[in-house]
């Protein structure tokens, strides 16, 4: 078995960064969010370290005097750091799994992610499965856990298509659409790039996962500690990810302002990493209407029912038909609805990850970091949630109105 070898950056972003390997009594010491990290990593630029390996060299007084770290936060990063040994028992242990990691730090880091996301493109990923599979068009196939019948049919069918002209299905790996769409294209000899919010762990154990992993047709990607439960808000943040990995996205179903397949077409319609296709069909979900109208550009069976056109070809003419208008102007008034449909609908969109997190009280700025996003908008989706009578704030502390 090849081993795994990863840089000294990697290895201090992985200490840093992870929670891997962090025992019972250093669970107060929390890894450095995304936020934290990005602006840790400016100054690490800005000054004589340079990298992060530089931490694994220098010690805390060099942290303070260089970096400008308070005492709390250096002493934070020297405990983190303390867990080397106990990090790299666990890097073995993932590896005998088929569990591998890679980080911003590396070469083979998917650079799809970096040209799309930019300071959002996550630290660390773990994956099983060949990375060779991301040099491959992607089709991102999502939609509700609970799916009726011809939303059903349409999956597979789709699926199916993809598999045999070599596209490769992304999927996120829950119930419904998502594992619809995976089996089918893996029974038919396709490829499959699956992203999960959780459970890495568990999942590649299964027999069907495993040996689709081991034929080089199944790449299983997270950047969730692989033993990592479910959590909303890790669901939601690896929306993102499904679709910056792939050149189309189709929505099978969704509901109107609320779940993750509707969060994360919004998501794509405002930043425009990948064309965004809605099933169009008769009894289709209202989440699928409203798509249509902000933006989505329908699909139906006839796709890939006509012999006249292969799939591929069929996104790829839709999608230059579409850009084109765009260009002209037809479809500024569309946009403009679109806009002002999303502004409207993204705090109900986000409202049950806030709920969620707020289970326990917590500050503004703690909640920002659990949410990675920026204080001035958490603040805004507060005030709201306050004057509708979900919220209280006691003190500094936020929490759930009894009646939420």
């Amino acid at each position: 078995m090849r081993k795994m070898t990863l840089n000294q950056d990697s290895l201090a972003m992985l200490l840093l960064c992870t929670n891997l390997a962090l025992h019972q009594n250093q669970v107060k010491v929390k890894p450095f969010t995304l936020r934290e990290w990005n602006d840790l990593t400016k100054r690490l630029k800005q000054s004589t370290l340079g990298r992060p390996q530089a931490f694994l060299d220098t010690d805390l007084n060099e942290w303070k005097e260089v970096l400008h770290l308070s005492t709390e936060q250096a002493e934070r990063v020297s405990m983190l750091l303390e867990r080397a040994g106990q990090l790299g028992i666990e890097l073995e242990r993932l590896q005998n799994l088929g569990i591998w990691v890679t980080t911003r730090a590396e070469a083979n880091y998917p650079r799809q992610l970096k040209k799309s996301l930019g300071q959002k493109t996550p630290v660390v990923l773990f994956y099983a499965g060949s990375l060779d599979i991301l040099q491959t068009d992607g089709v991102c196939i999502v939609g509700s856990r609970k799916v009726d019948e011809t939303g059903v049919f349409f999956t597979r069918k789709l699926a199916e298509k993809c598999a045999q002209e070599k596209l490769t299905v992304v999927s996120g790996g829950a119930a419904g659409v998502d594992s619809i769409a995976q089996e089918a294209a893996l029974k038919t000899g396709g490829k499959v790039i699956a992203v999960l919010a959780d459970t890495m762990e568990f999942r590649i154990m299964r027999r069907e996962w495993r040996e689709s992993v081991l034929s080089n047709r199944l790449l299983v990607l997270s950047t969730a500690n692989p033993k990592a439960h479910f959590k909303p808000y890790t669901a939601m943040e690896r929306n993102k990810y499904l679709y910056t990995l792939a050149k189309y996205a189709v929505v099978v179903s969704s509901a109107v302002n609320k779940g993750g397949t509707w969060a994360g077409a919004n998501e794509n319609l405002r930043a425009g990493w990948t064309p965004l296709f809605v099933r169009s069909e008769d009894g289709i979900p209202e989440g699928n209407k409203m798509l249509l109208q902000i933006g989505g550009l329908p699909i139906n069976r006839l796709a890939w029912d006509s012999n006249i056109t292969t799939l591929r070809d069929w996104f790829s003419q839709k999608d230059e038909t579409y850009r084109q208008q765009s260009l002209f102007g037809e479809d500024v008034a569309v946009v403009r609805e679109a806009e002002e449909e999303l502004n409207k609908d993204i705090y109900e969109t986000v409202w049950p990850i806030i709920a969620h997190v707020l289970k326990t009280p917590r500050k503004e700025t703690e909640l920002a970091e659990i949410l990675n996003i920026r204080p001035v908008q958490l603040k805004d989706w507060l005030l709201r949630a306050i004057t509708d009578g979900r919220v209280v704030k006691e003190k500094s502390l936020y929490s759930l109105s009894v009646r939420s």
